[in-house]
């Protein structure tokens, strides 16, 4: 009796389902569009298997927008949700019959593959922008990532919701929403704010492409370079590279807060700052002095760096002239190498280290003894 009771409920069930979903098929959609004789929503289950529908949604155009919105917020009734939990323990046979082979929900394949759609109609769905953010807080990660991806395709009408998607809960929409603000390049500058504090994110992701999106805005980021310096020091060193690199490319960096950094013990943290200065700054003969006092470390690659910083910025100031003098004794090979070179790219101010330029002549390294004759050599054709 158990058993007969259950089959009936199974009966049941199934007919239910079938008058419902008969219901929903015949129902006729009068003025709705059409493409080769299918409906909006046959196209999207095409989509989201994977068919290319490009053709389909160019030629019905942003006429299709609000049903392909309404398909994007649609969702499980009740009865189905239910339906769907009592499946394994419908037999075999019966279960595929109401749900196929598929483990996915009709309503999610709908969601997802309107939000690709969406995004293939490109600023023509414009309108569907604050939707698709909605969608960004979907249950379902398979539809916030398509969503982010459509959001990405919308042009400009985006940058807003996607600057918000910068503080989503899902790392991966937050990571998507910074790499597609990155592609809008200078048309996202809006964002630099909301790029500017996911700089701070804990995913080291996310700040990567956040660094990365501040370098394509280029100078209208300017707002973004305090926190773009502070990332100068950030664990990741994909994160410095990108920010030293952002730097760059906006051109307005705070020089202080850079000479600030400089003084670090860290020398890759040393490194980044001073080629955000070198790359940034035409006056930076103002930070000699920085630099002069860097060639007094303790540290010998920093000795190094600040030496060769102080040539490539031609300091010829007579404080200058006398550090690189004294560095040319310097018990580091490489530190008195970069010392010789410094004195030859300012050879016009030189003459004071002439003594000490010709005491290496005697080095006993071989590149410090010829980095020095070519520095004596281009003072002496100076003087002649």
């Amino acid at each position: 009796m158990q058993a007969r009771a259950k089959w009936r409920l199974y009966i049941g069930l199934t007919l239910g389902f079938g008058v419902l979903v008969g219901g929903l098929v015949l129902q006729p959609q009068a003025g709705a569009p059409n493409y080769q004789g299918k409906r909006v929503r046959t196209w999207v289950l095409e989509a989201y298997a994977g068919t290319n529908v490009g053709a389909a949604f160019a030629a019905m155009g942003p006429s299709t927008v609000p049903v392909l919105v309404d398909l994007l917020h649609r969702q499980e009734l009740p009865w189905q949700r239910q339906l769907r939990l009592l499946a394994p323990k419908l037999p075999s046979r019966l279960r595929r019959m109401l749900f196929g082979n598929a483990d996915i929900p009709r309503a999610v394949k709908l969601r997802c593959g309107a939000a690709r759609c969406l995004g293939m109609l490109g600023p023509e769905a414009a309108s569907a922008a604050p939707q698709l953010a909605q969608a960004l807080r979907d249950p379902e990660p398979a539809v916030r990532n398509d969503a982010v991806l459509a959001l990405g395709q919308l042009g400009t009408a985006a940058v807003p919701h996607l600057t918000l998607a910068l503080q989503e809960q899902d790392p991966h929409v937050r990571q998507a929403a910074a790499f597609f603000l990155g592609r809008m390049g200078q048309e996202a500058a809006p964002a630099v704010p909301g790029l500017a504090l996911a700089l701070q994110d804990k995913e080291a992701s996310v700040r990567v492409d956040a660094a990365i999106a501040l370098s394509y805005i280029g100078p209208r980021a300017g707002a973004a370079v305090p926190a773009l310096i502070q990332s100068l020091e950030d664990p990741d060193p994909s994160v410095r590279s990108y920010a030293s690199t952002s730097l760059s490319e906006i051109r307005s960096p705070n020089v202080w807060a850079l000479v600030k950094l400089i003084n670090q013990r860290d020398l890759n943290i040393r490194k980044a700052a001073t080629k955000a200065l070198v790359e940034n700054y035409r006056a930076l003969r103002l930070t000699a002095a920085t630099f002069r006092k860097m060639a007094q470390s303790e540290d010998a690659a920093s000795r190094e760096l600040a030496l060769e910083t102080l040539g490539i910025l031609r300091a010829d100031d007579d404080a200058t002239i006398s550090t690189l003098s004294t560095a040319l004794k310097d018990a580091d090979p490489k530190v008195r190498l970069a010392a010789a070179k410094a004195l030859f790219s300012v050879f016009w101010k030189a003459q004071a280290a002439l003594p000490a330029l010709t005491a290496c002549l005697d080095d006993q390294s071989p590149d410090v003894r010829i980095a020095a004759k070519e520095a004596l050599d281009q003072i002496q054709k100076l003087n002649r």
